[in-house]
């Protein structure tokens, strides 16, 4: 039997390659495909990221609205950065 991992020959009875320690399949056993994640998990995770980032742009928000920033320019700057900031959050929402 030949090591589907390293190519190096077996003997037929033998469950484990005897070169790579790779577990080999014989005639017959079905094989079991590698699950890929879920498209769950992936947009789960999507989610909460978009929400923690809205959270975050809403809070930027709010302290520049109520003056928490002195100055013009960094009122702008901050601004500027929520503004970036809520665009990406609604294109993953």
């Amino acid at each position: 039997m030949v090591c589907a991992k390293c190519g190096k020959e077996n003997e037929n009875q033998a469950s484990v390659c005897a070169s790579c320690g790779a577990r080999l399949i014989q005639p017959g056993e079905p094989t079991q495909p590698r699950k890929a994640p879920g498209i769950a998990v992936v947009s789960r995770i999507v989610r909460i990221a978009a929400l923690v980032t809205l959270v975050l742009t809403v809070a930027m928000a709010v302290s520049f609205w109520i003056g928490l920033w002195r100055t013009a320019a960094h009122k702008q700057a901050c601004l500027s950065t929520v503004r970036q900031i809520t665009l990406a959050a609604l294109m993953y929402c």
